[in-house]
């Protein structure tokens, strides 16, 4: 390999790692960020539904915004994760390059890529960062829906449940 093809791949290869450890620092971003949104929405709910009727109206408006923001934050992280993997794909591809394919035993990245195709195709036990990301949004979505429709038929249609 040439020189100049070599310091081409490097650069390359330099940023496909950065790009990689940028767009995974946003998945913790990502999460932080909703933590703290949702913590105040329920928050705030939690607060208006002590008040009068008339404020107890709106608690369902706000659980059905956490239900928007958590298919949101789904489709921002399930974007986030195409754009890491790419990186990964891309320096995977030049690390078998560089050690002619023989990279097993020292490519990062083409490990990364290589494991996560062994999960998509065989080990359906063992759950991913991502997998566990999605569902833990998915469920507080369509909690969040459930406690909305209850909320709606409590407070607006005044049905209860015989709770107290």
């Amino acid at each position: 390999m040439e020189d100049q093809e070599f310091e081409s791949l490097k650069m390359v290869y330099e940023n496909a790692a950065e790009q990689h450890r940028y767009f995974i620092s946003w998945r913790q971003f990502l999460l932080a960020g909703y933590f703290a949104i949702i913590g105040i929405l329920f928050y705030s709910a939690y607060t208006i539904f002590g008040k009068s009727e008339f404020y107890q109206k709106f608690t369902f408006v706000i659980i059905l915004c956490i239900s928007v923001i958590s298919k949101f934050f789904l489709f921002l992280e399930r974007r986030n994760k195409k754009l890491y993997q790419e990186c990964q794909n891309v320096s995977s591809k030049i690390e078998e390059k560089l050690f002619n394919g023989e990279v097993s035993n020292f490519g990062l990245f083409y490990n990364l890529v290589k494991s996560s195709k062994k999960k998509d195709n065989n080990d359906k036990d063992t759950w991913t960062h991502s997998q566990i990301i999605d569902w833990f949004y998915n469920i507080i979505f369509f909690l969040t829906i459930v406690l909305t429709l209850f909320l709606f038929l409590f407070i607006t249609l005044g049905i209860h449940c015989g709770c107290y």
